[in-house]
């Protein structure tokens, strides 16, 4: 139980650091793209290591998804810090599609949360949904104007990190 309370706390920081950072990326959106790849790379080669330890520390089926999930942010954070040029070149469309996983995967923590009665899944499933669809729309029209996109994206992870933030309070009072 040690194990999974050290994962939490860490879920909730990996949540709150994405949220500043999008934070970051609204109010300064001409912020680099390499520095954006970077701290990009940072956020989820530590949020895929907190997702894997998350799905080590329970046995709850709402968790079962975690490990999937934290693969993918660890290799995509590792391509972001070790080919930053090349990844800018695609960040619309990576993050476009790393918005949709985490959205697919929030729907099946909904489906859990419903069936453990809890009562407030329906907002997990609508902002699942919302993620999905913003992801859709950034990887099949990635903006062309840095600002925009990194404006947009920091949206997008304030909105994800909230998210997630509420997933690790909410989800958690769930009993298998």
């Amino acid at each position: 139980m040690r194990f999974a309370g050290h994962a939490k706390i860490w879920y909730v920081i990996v949540s709150i650091a994405m949220t500043i950072l999008g934070i970051v990326m609204v109010v300064h959106p001409s912020v680099t793209i390499d520095m954006l790849c970077i701290v990009t790379g940072i956020v989820l080669l530590v949020g895929g290591i907190v997702k894997i330890a998350n799905f080590a520390s329970h046995s709850s089926p709402a968790f079962r998804f975690d490990i999937v999930a934290g693969v993918v942010l660890c290799v995509i954070g590792l391509l972001f810090l070790l080919i930053p040029q090349t990844m800018a070149s695609i960040l619309g469309i990576v993050f476009g599609v790393f918005i949709f996983v985490e959205g697919a995967f929030r729907i099946r923590t909904a489906l859990d949360a419903r069936w453990f009665g809890l009562r407030l899944w329906w907002l997990i499933l609508t902002a699942a949904v919302f993620m999905m669809l913003c992801g859709v729309f950034i990887a099949l029209f990635p903006f062309s104007a840095e600002s925009v996109l990194i404006t947009f994206l920091g949206i997008l992870l304030i909105i994800d990190g909230v998210q997630n933030l509420f997933n690790a309070i909410y989800t958690t009072k769930m009993k298998p």
